[in-house]
Formats: structure tokens, sequence, C-alpha cells
């Protein structure tokens, strides 16, 4: 179940999301721009990784280093906590990021995801969250640079139904001023 995309500068692209391998597992796979896989990826130009239960990649974006973030969801029972993974450009997991390549995160004690990332000038990582349901609100997190310390930047919580109940896209705006 393909769930985001991201072109490369060279034309090749990565699809991600999730493939039912062992339950819902995070899977990416890594495509020529003329559509064939790149089999220098990964194992055949695929990567999955298993963490718990359904895992889900909703957002993915590649780094100024060239390493790709994937972010989403993990079941971790009753739950789903936000998660994220840090691979290097050829497919294997950074295990220098979080634990073995792995950073997790429980907002609330109800289901909690990460929607999508973007990677800020100064390499720090904004990550769009929906947290907490039924109902659930909107919290945008910051990571530091090497993504092992989680700041808290801005959480809104919004209970009044149609407003933002998940946020899904995260764009950057030039300043203005």
């Amino acid at each position: 179940m393909q769930r985001n995309i991201a072109v490369l500068a060279d034309g090749k692209f990565l699809l991600a999301g999730a493939a039912n391998i062992s339950n819902w597992d995070f899977a990416i796979a890594k495509y020529n721009a003329d559509g064939s896989l790149d089999t220098t990826f990964g194992t055949g130009g695929k990567v999955t990784l298993h963490i718990s239960g359904n895992d889900n990649i909703n957002g993915i974006t590649i780094r100024n280093s060239g390493k790709i973030l994937v972010c989403g969801e993990i079941n971790a029972t009753p739950n789903y906590d936000a998660a994220m993974a840090l691979y290097n450009a050829n497919g294997i997991l950074d295990t220098t990021f979080g634990t073995n390549g792995i950073v997790t995160v429980t907002f609330t004690e109800a289901n909690d995801s990460f929607n999508n990332a973007i990677e800020l000038s100064d390499g720090k990582i904004l990550l769009a969250a929906g947290v907490g349901d039924p109902g659930a609100n909107f919290a945008i997190t910051r990571y530091t640079t090497i993504l092992n310390t989680k700041q808290s930047f801005l959480e809104i919580h919004l209970r009044t139904g149609s407003f933002w109940q998940e946020e899904k896209p995260v764009a950057i705006f030039p300043n203005p001023g």
C-alpha cells in the first residue's frame, strides 16, 4: 500500500507505505526514472521493516545528506505510537539514528502518528502528527539534527470537530520579512 513518494534529483523516485509481510511493515521501493526497480537499493530495489504489529509509513523525505527519513505509526498494543526510521541512500537502516535506526514517540495513551516530515535549513526535522483519538488533535514536533532527543516545538489541541482533526502535508514558506 503506497502512501507517499519522493523524487530524487537524478529522476529516480521512492515509493513508501506498508507491505503485508508479517502483518503490515514499513516498506520502501526505489525506482529508476524509466520505472524499473533500482536493484542497488535494499534487496532488489525494496526494503521492509517490521517494528511492532502493524507498521505504516505515512511520510518520506530525503535529507540534505541523502539519507531517507520515513515516518508513520507502529502498533504498540493497545494503541499506535508515532514512529520514524532513517535509511542510508542504499536502503540500509542507519543504526546510529535513535535506537537501531528507529525512533518511537508516545504523545498520548490513544493512537498517535507522524504524518509527514520536512528538513529545515538548520538540519532539524519538523514533523506533523495526529495525536490521540477519538477526536485526533494536531501536533508539530521539531527534532535536533541528530534526531535522538525530542524538543517540543508547538502543540495545538483542537477538539472542535471538523477543523483540524489530523494533518498530513507539511510545507515551509519563505520568511517575507
